[in-house]
């Protein structure tokens, strides 16, 4: 399923759809969450791709608006799969990011919406807006309400 979808984003995007690229996309589609580069070079270690062809297609992907990338402040890009409506209007993801302090996972929360920038400085121009929230996550929440107080 992911990899028929993968075959199709690279076409209608004007990628080329080698092997290699459509692991590299169909194990981003498969995430539930944003990968790290590491993660993502080891979910696709077995397809004969070295760092720097998933680096390039990477890099691709951001630039065909088929994936986006985050940065939450620690230092490490992650990426994930891009929201359908953007893909079809080929334009960059703009939606808030979600970065647990605790276990470290990062969400995605492409339904809500971006702060509007009513006033910039004369002569400056916006040309990419990130918007991360930092907390506890629901899981991580659970975890420390239920432990027993010693």
């Amino acid at each position: 399923m992911y990899r028929e979808k993968a075959q199709a984003l690279l076409k209608q995007s004007g990628l080329r759809r080698t092997p290699g690229r459509i692991a590299l996309l169909n194990a981003i589609l498969q995430a539930k969450n944003p990968l790290s580069f590491q993660e993502i070079q080891h979910r696709v270690s077995g397809a004969g791709l070295n760092r720097v062809s998933v680096y390039r297609g990477l890099h691709a992907f951001v630039e065909a608006h088929l994936i986006h990338r985050i940065e939450t402040g620690d230092r490490l890009w992650r990426f994930a799969a891009a929201v359908k409506e953007n893909v079809k209007e080929n334009r960059p993801q703009e939606h808030p990011h979600f970065t647990c302090r605790n276990c470290g996972i990062v969400e995605c929360f492409p339904s809500m919406k971006m702060p509007e920038i009513r006033e910039i400085r004369p002569g400056y121009t916006i040309e990419r807006k990130e918007f991360n929230l930092q907390g506890i996550c629901a899981n991580c929440s659970k975890a420390i309400r239920c432990k027993p107080n010693k």
